[in-house]
C-alpha cells in the first residue's frame, strides 16, 4: 500500500512541477502526451508493485513477425 501511495505522490509532484509550464506555454498536444505517458508509467509501476502479471511486449512482436518470417524463409529455400 505504501508503494502505491508513494507512486501516486511522486506522480502528483511531477504534474505539479511540469504541468503549469506546459499550460503557460499553451502546449496542449505536448501536455496531453505528457499526461498520457505519465499515467501509463505510473499505472504500470503500480501494477508491478502489486505483483500483477503484465504481458511481455516481446510476445506481441513474436506473434506478428513469426508468420512473416515463415513466408520469407519459405521463399529463400
Amino acid at each position: 500500500m505504501w508503494k502505491v501511495t508513494g507512486i501516486l505522490v511522486v506522480s502528483i509532484i511531477i504534474i505539479y512541477v511540469e504541468g503549469p509550464a506546459l499550460k503557460k506555454k499553451k502546449r496542449i498536444k505536448e501536455m496531453a502526451v505528457f499526461y498520457f505517458l505519465l499515467m501509463m508509467g505510473a499505472s504500470t509501476y503500480i501494477a508491478k508493485s502489486r505483483q500483477m502479471k503484465l504481458p511481455d511486449p516481446v510476445h506481441l512482436m513474436e506473434s506478428v513477425y513469426q508468420p512473416v518470417s515463415k513466408v520469407v524463409f519459405h521463399f529463400l529455400q
